[in-house]
C-alpha cells in the first residue's frame, strides 16, 4: 500500500477509499474465519488480524477522534462476528478487546 504516513494522509483525505479497503480486509479475514473448524477452535491459542499501530510509546499517531471514525468501526465489525456462535471455544482475549464497541 505505501508507506505509513502515506496510510495516515489517506485517512483524512481519500476517506471512502480507505473505508472500502478496510472493509474489504475484514471481510477476507472473516471468509478466512469462516474455515476453520469447529475443532480447529479448540486448538487455536491466537487469531491475530489486527496487525497495525495507531501510536507509539509516547502519543497517538492519528487523533482519537479520526480513529474512532475511520477505523473503530472496522475493528468492531470483526470483533462483534468473532464470537461463540461463529468461533467456538474461549474467547477471554477476544472478549477484552469488546472495549472498543
Amino acid at each position: 500500500m505505501g508507506m505509513a504516513d502515506d496510510w495516515m494522509v489517506m485517512l483524512m483525505t481519500e476517506k471512502d477509499t480507505c473505508h472500502e479497503m478496510m472493509n474489504r480486509s475484514v471481510e477476507a479475514t472473516i471468509k478466512c474465519l469462516r474455515l476453520v473448524s469447529p475443532s480447529g477452535w479448540q486448538a487455536l491459542l491466537c487469531v491475530g488480524d489486527c496487525a497495525d499501530d495507531s501510536g507509539s510509546q509516547r502519543a497517538e499517531m492519528i487523533s482519537p477522534d479520526l480513529w474512532a471514525e475511520m477505523i473503530k468501526p472496522h475493528y468492531k465489525k470483526l470483533c462483534d462476528w468473532i464470537q461463540p456462535q461463529h468461533t467456538p471455544g474461549k474467547h477471554s482475549c477476544i472478549r477484552a478487546g469488546r472495549c472498543i464497541t
